[in-house]
C-alpha cells in the first residue's frame, strides 16, 4: 500500500507529473519544530540533565532539513522543465514570490510597527530602522552582520532560501534531464565550486560597510547561500537519482528510513561532543561543527527523504496523515511566528517559569500558524498565482 494513496505506486508519485509527496509536507513541520526547540532550550527543564539540554541545542539542524528539502523539490519539479523563455521564468518567480513572500512581508512589516511603539525591543540602536526594514523586506539581510537578526530574525534563513531560488534554473538548466547521472554529479559539484568562490572573491573584494557585509566566515559559512548551498546541492542530487530509477512498488526495507535517522542522531551528538570539547554552543560556530552540519548532516538527511518517499514505514504513514498534512502545509507561518513579538506577547502574559506554559505558548502558535494558513498565505499565494497569470 502506498503511503501516499492506496492507488500509487512508488513509479506513479516519482513520474515527472508529480511533485508533491505527503511525507514530506509532514516532515516540514518536524524541522520547524526543532527548530522551535532549539531556539527555545527550556534550561529548568533540564536541569540535572545537561546532555538533554546540549542535545536540544544543536537541533538548528531542522534548518538543514529544510535546504535539503527544498533542493530535492526543486529540482524534482523542475528538471527537464526549464525554458528561457521569458513566460516561463516569470511563473517560475511568480510562484516562489506568492509562496514565501506574503506572509514573510505581512509579519515583517508588522514587526517593525512594533519596533516604532517599543524600540528597546531591537538592540540594533546603530542602524536607522528604515534601513533594516529594506534589508528586511529585500531579503538582503541575511549578508549583513549587524540586522541578520532584525525583524523576524529567524528570518535570515530565507535570504539563503531566495538566493537558491534564483540559482536553480540556471543549475538545472546546465544539467538537462537527459544527462547521464554522473554529469548531473559533476554540474553540482561545479555548481558548489563557482558559487564558493565566488563568494570568497566578493569577501575579499568588497568592503565590510557600515552594517557588516559578509562580517566574517562564521557568517559567511553559516548564514550565506556560499556557505549553505552544498545542503541544496545534496537535496538536488537525490532528485537526480530518483529520476534515473526504475522503482515500481515500495519497498518492504527499512533500512534508508531508520539508517538515516541514526545517521542524523549520529551528527547531533557529534556536534555535542564538539560543543563540550570547544565549549562552543552551538557547536555550528566552530569550524569543526560547521563542516559537520554544512557537509556531512545533509547526506542522512537526504537518505531520510529517500526513505519517506520509497519505503513504508510507521514514520512515513504518520507523517503522510491529515494532521501531518496540516502541520506541514501551516510550518513555514509557525517558523516565521514562533521566536518574535508574537512569543514576546505570549511569554508577557503567560508565566514563563512554569515549563508547562512553554508548552501552552506552542500550542498557541500553532493554532495561529494553522489560521494564517488558511486565512491569509494560501488565499494570497491563490490570488496572486491567478492575478499573474501568463495566458498561453
Amino acid at each position: 500500500m502506498s503511503i501516499l494513496t492506496p492507488s500509487l505506486t512508488v513509479k506513479d508519485k516519482l513520474s515527472p507529473g508529480t511533485s508533491y509527496f505527503k511525507p514530506l509536507t509532514g516532515l516540514r513541520c518536524v524541522a520547524a519544530y526543532l527548530v522551535y526547540l532549539y531556539h527555545y532550550n527550556i534550561y529548568p527543564v533540564f536541569t540535572g540533565n545537561l546532555l538533554l539540554r546540549d542535545f536540544v541545542h544543536e537541533l538548528h539542524i531542522g534548518v538543514s532539513i529544510f535546504f535539503v528539502l527544498s533542493g530535492f523539490l526543486i529540482a524534482y519539479r523542475y528538471l527537464g522543465k526549464i525554458e528561457l523563455s521569458t513566460s516561463f521564468l516569470f511563473t517560475y518567480f511568480r510562484n516562489r514570490v506568492a509562496r514565501i513572500y506574503p506572509v514573510y512581508f505581512l509579519l515583517t512589516s508588522l514587526t517593525f510597527l512594533y519596533l516604532l511603539r517599543y524600540p528597546d525591543y531591537d538592540n540594533l540602536a546603530d542602524v536607522p530602522i528604515g534601513i533594516k526594514y529594506i534589508l528586511n523586506i529585500s531579503f538582503l539581510r541575511g549578508f549583513f552582520f549587524k540586522v541578520i537578526y532584525s525583524g523576524v530574525g529567524q528570518g535570515w534563513s530565507l535570504t539563503v532560501e531566495e538566493c537558491f531560488y534564483f540559482l536553480a534554473p540556471v543549475v538545472l538548466l546546465a544539467v538537462g534531464i537527459r544527462a547521464s547521472y554522473g554529469r548531473q554529479f559533476g554540474t553540482l559539484l561545479l555548481t558548489w565550486v563557482s558559487v564558493l568562490g565566488l563568494g570568497l572573491l566578493l569577501k575579499a573584494g568588497l568592503p565590510v560597510g557600515p552594517y557588516g557585509f559578509l562580517d566574517s566566515y562564521p557568517l559567511f559559512f553559516s548564514y550565506t547561500i556560499f556557505g549553505r548551498i552544498f545542503e541544496f546541492l545534496v537535496g538536488m542530487l537525490l532528485a537526480f537519482w530518483l529520476r534515473h530509477q526504475n522503482i515500481r512498488e515500495l519497498s518492504s526495507s527499512v533500512a534508508r528510513t531508520y539508517g538515516a535517522i541514526v545517521g542524523i542522531l549520529a551528527c547531533v551528538f557529534g556536534l555535542v561532543a564538539m560543543q563540550r570539547n570547544f565549549g562552543v554552543a552551538p557547536a555550528i560556530d566552530h569550524p569543526y561543527g560547521m563542516m559537520v552540519n554544512n557537509f556531512i548532516l545533509p547526506f542522512a538527511v537526504a537518505c531520510l527523504l529517500w526513505g519517506l518517499v520509497t519505503e513504508s514505514t510507521w514514520l512515513s504513514r504518520l507523517l503522510s496523515s491529515k494532521g501531518a498534512d496540516v502541520l506541514g502545509k501551516s510550518s513555514y507561518a509557525f517558523y516565521l511566528l514562533h521566536a518574535g513579538i508574537i512569543y514576546r506577547e505570549l511569554v508577557n502574559r503567560i508565566t514563563p517559569d512554569n515549563p508547562v506554559n512553554y508548552i501552552v505558548v506552542f500550542l498557541i502558535i500553532n493554532a495561529l500558524s494553522i489560521s494564517l494558513y488558511y486565512l491569509v498565505e494560501e488565499p494570497l499565494n491563490k490570488f496572486i498565482r491567478r492575478r499573474f497569470a501568463v495566458s498561453k
